[in-house]
């Protein structure tokens, strides 16, 4: 009898045990770690062509960040600072392709093609490379600052995808403009587009 009561209280010792420990446990992260976070600031926040510069010239880079002391959660702090590295992105991508399309328009079409004209074809031209291109972007980094919570998202854009759809979109607009032969038009679309490349940095 004595033995098997004692059998009892050990068993009852265990489980106590084990429910103690499980109190101890450290609470759970509201922020899965999926690798480590570098605690200093990465170069590529405030200079991302400084930070991949085997990058430059070959992609539009946009950093944006998701502040704490605004957005409460985790979640929202991650996706505000990816989508404002994206309008950073579009807002360089704007500024391309309006300088390639006017370099363009003075080079290969014709004097007739009034402003209000150029103005117009402008910016179908700049929607329609915005809304398809700005898929093609991706998240590259992001670092969560340890002192703050503050989020930062480097996206990036291949510059080859903009300029192959912008020579699409031109030559779709080109027809009975140009006064010059197509084939030197497109020669010089070429140039131009590595000189606004070479520019965009």
């Amino acid at each position: 009898m004595f033995r098997m009561a004692m059998v009892a209280l050990c068993g009852i010792a265990l489980v106590i045990s084990a429910v103690g420990c499980g109190e101890t446990r450290p609470a759970v992260s509201d922020t899965p770690v999926t690798e480590a976070q570098p605690s200093q600031e990465p170069i590529w926040v405030s200079s991302p062509a400084r930070a991949f510069p085997e990058l430059a010239n070959e992609v539009f880079f946009g950093v944006g960040v998701g502040e704490a002391k605004r957005l409460p959660g985790v979640y929202l702090r991650r996706k505000s600072s990816i989508e404002r590295g994206r309008a950073e992105v579009a807002g360089q991508l704007r500024t391309f392709v309006t300088g390639v399309f006017k370099d363009y328009t003075e080079a290969a079409f014709t004097p007739s093609m009034d402003v209000a004209e150029s103005r117009s074809l402008t910016s179908n031209v700049q929607k329609s490379i915005l809304d398809e291109t700005l898929m093609g972007a991706k998240t590259h980094e992001i670092w969560k600052d340890p002192t703050t919570g503050d989020y930062y998202a480097l996206v990036i854009l291949s510059m080859d995808s903009v300029a192959q759809q912008l020579r699409q979109k031109i030559q779709e607009v080109e027809k009975g403009r140009l006064r010059i032969a197509a084939d030197e038009a497109h020669k010089e679309l070429d140039d131009i587009i590595a000189k606004n490349r070479a520019r965009a940095q």
